[in-house]
């Protein structure tokens, strides 16, 4: 990541956030891989960061918190979401349940947090960045809830409510966005399309849910290409994020099987 704690430190900040991050790239690279020696080597890497965060971090909540983190040692939004999110690529991947277990804890715990309610790095403050990292947890989670459950209830319930709040936040759905879309919170604005794509296959009004990220892709592709060729900032990698799931349904979180 080259920042925090590097490997062979022994000192400084260490993120389960950040490096889950990390491993779902590995993981989707393994998945990707062509030579079983090389997709067995990946494999075992991802493998041994989940292992050691669920027996570190992993909390009996359900929630994770963010490792070796000197600001907060508590249960944590954006550690739980993005973790969860591996979890059930994991179990996708290899049919073990201890992932899946942790996968659906995860979002039992984020239920009952609400990501309005956010804290160490605020709602407030963050709140594209605490929807797109909340979020991923559901997104990735989707095939594995029984929407009629309790658990599929609240879960329901809750990305009802991201919904909204992205109706009254994306900038292609109001006439003044609150947010900028160039800065640190404001960029992951353009991975919320992805979310929309994702729920679009598994809740009611899916058509809608697929216009508006159309239209929101649109929006940002026009902000992105507006003073020529773009840079590759955070905005520009995460709206190539949102594009791939649109040409490629379900491409993102494939596995080795398909």
């Amino acid at each position: 990541m080259h920042y925090g704690r590097k490997p062979g430190e022994l000192k400084g900040d260490w993120f389960v956030a950040d490096c889950a991050s990390i491993a779902i790239g590995v993981l989707a690279t393994a998945a990707r891989c062509d030579q079983p020696a090389d997709r067995q080597r990946y494999m075992d890497s991802v493998a041994a960061y989940a292992k050691l965060v669920m027996d570190n971090y992993v909390r009996p909540s359900g929630g994770i918190t963010d490792g070796l983190w000197s600001q907060f040692d508590g249960e944590w939004w954006c550690s739980t979401g993005i973790f969860g999110s591996l979890a059930f690529l994991l179990y996708a991947e290899t049919g073990n349940k201890d992932y899946l277990k942790v996968g659906l804890d995860a979002l039992d715990w984020l239920n009952r947090m609400d990501f309005r309610k956010a804290e160490h790095i605020g709602f407030k403050e963050a709140a594209p960045a605490v929807v797109m990292y909340v979020f991923e947890a559901f997104s990735a989670g989707m095939p594995y809830l029984d929407l009629k459950s309790p658990l599929g209830q609240a879960s329901q319930a809750h990305i009802g409510e991201a919904l909204k709040w992205m109706s009254v936040n994306q900038g292609s759905r109001v006439a003044v966005c609150p947010w900028d879309y160039s800065s640190q919170w404001g960029s992951k604005l353009g991975g919320l399309p992805f979310h929309q794509y994702v729920y679009s296959r598994y809740l009611p009004d899916g058509a809608a849910l697929s216009a508006f990220a159309d239209r929101e892709l649109e929006y940002i592709g026009r902000r992105i290409f507006s003073a020529g060729e773009p840079k590759l900032t955070q905005l520009v990698c995460f709206a190539m994020f949102s594009y791939a799931e649109k040409i490629s349904p379900g491409a993102i979180y494939r596995t080795s099987k398909r």
